[in-house]
């Protein structure tokens, strides 16, 4: 293991990442001063101790210093997740309570609302008000005054703060644990008549003139002849502002495999970096002029980091050429692994659940891919010639960066975009000429005609870039689809990389042997994962404001019946459906429209189709009432499992007992809320099992 002893930073970050983790996902507080003193105490010991222990028990110090770290992960995490502050607004909620609150941004337009994160500043009941503390998502009706807010302005809301919901379907996007993660754990929707704007307004300078500063760039854009798609995607490729991307777009870079170009990150800090250095390599001629350079790209490329809106990818690349440029004025040689661990360090400190984020994973894992592995790609095969050689340096790197991310990528996205070595060999060189261009469009922003002359040149560089990117994804086979790993295999899937990587570098036989202990491992679990997808008999019901969707996992395949309109909505299909078909392991999806649904038709080996109305699944009897139903009551009663009420049916809950016999009654999301809520009473007084899709969640059962 003496290649581990050489980067004693990323030895330090893992036991500190590790406690974080656990505080995140355990969400148990213990008080933070405790933790920190028994850290202190426990390294003062083992500092103590290892003055007299013998030199073969070092790992005994080692074990409690790690021990100690992780402690201090665990305390960092709970000093930075706001609702364990006293002071917090949770706290004091109750009826009729007005708030003040500060926007901490200019309200971004949605399809039905602005949106707008705020911070509470103070909280007034009926008998006092006070100081408070905590985040807010507001949505506020759109008009006149809603659109003249903007950043820093305190505004008086009245209303209820409710807590933001969980997601309603299985393995649907969770929007509460990522809003969490920011802090922020209530939302509330504001009509015109439940706030009013102050005369205050307070702002921090240093974001106030970031914000003020992508305006103006934005506006530069416009102004020489950029609009539509070609300006959507430069003001998000410049500037990192994402707000005009329509999902489409987006897929189409995600199938390409060139979503990356999209989020401002190492790639654009890199290249500003070295465009600059160049610009600026006439310092290196004066007396102290290593230092000016170098400090000049420290301010360029931070300022450059608050106008794209300090991503987490954007801020880890920031941070690793900052190390970078110091290092260089001092002339000391630098470890990559270490650099890169000393940022990660750096910005984990300040915020410790940057960790959460996708783009922070995807970046450091991206950047790991190309430290370890680019190297060794580009050696396989030594190119004299100039240009092929360069477009084989690309795809060294963009192998080594796809390694890097595939399992997380996988893990997230659920898809692996086949073309990314054709994609990235076209969207590289063009984001190069992008960014060159749109920093020139910038430059000149006040020589007229030489502006509008670049703006024309970034203009059809974008259109090249879309058009590319499109073709790209149109290809046969563009993305495979479908795929799903759980963290356990995403692990097992950087150790083979890890192990095998060392095997090629140290060609020792205990690295081909740990290679293949993981390789059984990992695919144990997917032999494990797949046998489970043979075997189930599933039923869920959705949970979808005023429609139905019912699917029935059989093995590999899935019988469906939803509304029509459903059916022909594949967004909400994506949204609401799309990643529970993806983890139940189906290829194939039988749909079949509830308004039209034929029993023959729909007829198969793996379900029994009573009527239109019963299904049977092995042992399991289900049935649907809607309000067609009634007139077909049998006169006998009907012994079922499940019982589906749809589309608000006119009957009583005792008439149905006294139809049927069942185990559970459920109401889908076609109902109602006062139909459902006179069910849920009648229920309740009945003594009978329910369940409500619009306020449990999906149903989900095993058949």
């Amino acid at each position: 293991m003496k290649f581990w002893n050489a980067y004693p930073l990323f030895r330090l970050l893992l036991p500190f990442v590790g406690g974080i983790v656990l505080a995140i996902n355990l969400q148990i507080f213990v008080n933070p001063l405790l933790l920190f003193s028994a850290a202190i105490a426990l390294t003062a010991v083992s500092a103590i101790s290892g003055q007299f222990l013998n030199f073969k028990f070092r790992w005994v110090f080692g074990i409690i210093l790690y021990f100690s770290i992780f402690v201090c992960g665990y305390t960092s995490a709970l000093l930075h997740t706001p609702k364990y502050d006293e002071n917090h607004f949770s706290g004091s909620l109750k009826p009729g309570n007005v708030f003040i609150v500060r926007l901490t941004e200019t309200p971004s337009e949605k399809p039905n609302s602005l949106r707008a994160f705020g911070t509470v500043e103070y909280l007034k009941d009926s008998l006092v008000a006070k100081s408070v503390s905590g985040k807010v998502m507001l949505y506020f009706e759109i008009d006149s005054s809603s659109k003249s807010l903007k950043y820093g302005d305190y505004i008086i809301i009245k209303g209820i703060l409710n807590e933001i919901q969980p997601p309603a379907n299985p393995h649907q996007f969770d929007y509460k644990t990522y809003l969490a993660n920011d802090g922020i754990y209530h939302q509330t929707y504001l009509k015109s008549e439940d706030w009013a704007k102050t005369n205050f307004n307070k702002t921090n300078p240093v974001y106030k003139f970031s914000e003020q500063a992508r305006l103006a760039m934005l506006k530069i854009l416009e102004k020489n002849g950029l609009s539509g798609e070609e300006y959507a995607v430069a003001s998000a490729l410049l500037l990192g502002y994402t707000e005009n991307l329509e999902p489409e777009l987006r897929n189409q870079y995600a199938g390409a495999g060139a979503l990356h170009i999209l989020s401002v990150s190492g790639l654009h800090v890199g290249i500003i970096f070295v465009v600059l250095g160049f610009l600026l390599q006439f310092f290196e001629k004066i007396k102290n002029g290593r230092a000016i350079k170098f400090s000049l790209l420290l301010l360029v490329i931070w300022l450059y980091a608050f106008i794209s809106g300090l991503s987490p990818s954007v801020l880890r690349a920031t941070v690793m050429f900052s190390l970078f440029a110091i290092k260089e004025v001092r002339k000391q040689q630098s470890d990559p692994y270490n650099t890169l661990a000393a940022s990660a360090i750096i910005l984990i400190i300040f915020d410790p659940h940057i960790i959460t984020k996708v783009g922070f994973q995807l970046s450091y894992a991206a950047v790991l891919g190309i430290i370890a592995l680019y190297k060794p790609i580009y050696e396989l095969w030594i190119l004299k010639n100039k240009v092929g050689d360069y477009f084989w340096q690309i795809i060294s790197v963009s192998l080594a960066a796809q390694i890097g991310t595939f399992p997380i990528s996988v893990m997230y996205f659920h898809q692996f975009p086949t073309y990314f070595l054709p994609g990235n060999l076209v969207v590289i060189p063009l984001s190069w000429l992008i960014m060159v261009a749109g920093i020139a469009v910038m430059f000149f922003f006040f020589w007229t005609w030489m502006a509008e002359i670049l703006g024309l040149l970034l203009k059809y560089l974008v259109f090249g870039l879309n058009y590319s990117v499109g073709f790209i994804d149109g290809l046969p086979g563009a993305k495979i689809e479908g795929l799903v790993y759980y963290l356990p295999q995403v692990v097992l899937l950087y150790l083979f990389f890890v192990f095998l990587t060392r095997f090629f570098v140290e060609k020792r036989g205990s690295w081909i042997i740990a290679t293949l202990v993981v390789s059984s491992f990992l695919v144990g679990s997917f032999v494990f994962e797949r046998s489970k997808t043979l075997k189930q008999k599933q039923l869920v019901i959705y949970s979808i404001r005023d429609k139905t969707a019912i699917d029935f996992f059989i093995g590999e395949k899935t019988f469906s019946l939803a509304d029509s309109s459903l059916l022909a909505d594949k967004k909400s299909i994506d949204f609401n459906l799309k990643n529970a078909r993806i983890f139940a392991g189906v290829h194939k999806i039988n749909n079949f429209s509830i308004e039209d649904f034929s029993s023959k038709e729909a007829q198969n080996e793996d379900i029994s189709i009573l009527s239109s109305n019963f299904f049977e699944i092995g042992k399991s009897r289900l049935a649907i009432i809607d309000k067609d139903f009634e007139e077909h009551f049998p006169e006998k009663p009907i012994k079922v499992d499940y019982l589906i009420l749809k589309g608000n049916p006119k009957i009583s809950i005792t008439s149905l007992k006294a139809k049927f016999g069942f185990e559970k009654l459920i109401f889908d999301g076609s109902n109602k809320f006062n139909s459902v809520n006179r069910w849920v009473e009648e229920c309740k007084n009945l003594g009978i099992l329910f369940h409500d899709v619009k306020k449990d969640g999906a149903f989900i059962t095993e058949l």
